[in-house]
């Protein structure tokens, strides 16, 4: 977890290759969690071993060989 000002950014990081349903299941109980605890706005990022980025819907996925790249203070799209 990275905490930008206000916001959240929730991190998991996989090394597979290809983008499976389960990556994200640690996004679920870390929103319990948050949620729990206090009102923040968050952002989820899964950062992978492929070579694509993409936009889903329970997270952004980025490769791993992005995150230099990666603007982590950004407002969630």
């Amino acid at each position: 977890m990275l905490e930008c000002g206000d916001r959240l950014v929730a991190v998991e990081t996989k090394s597979g290759q290809t983008v499976a349903e389960d990556f994200f299941d640690a996004f679920a109980s870390f929103d319990r969690l948050v949620a729990a605890g206090r009102a923040r706005r968050l952002r989820r990022v899964l950062v992978y071993g492929g070579d694509e980025r993409q936009k889903r819907t329970r997270a952004e996925v980025i490769p791993w060989s992005a995150i230099d790249r990666y603007d982590w203070a950004a407002e969630a799209s």
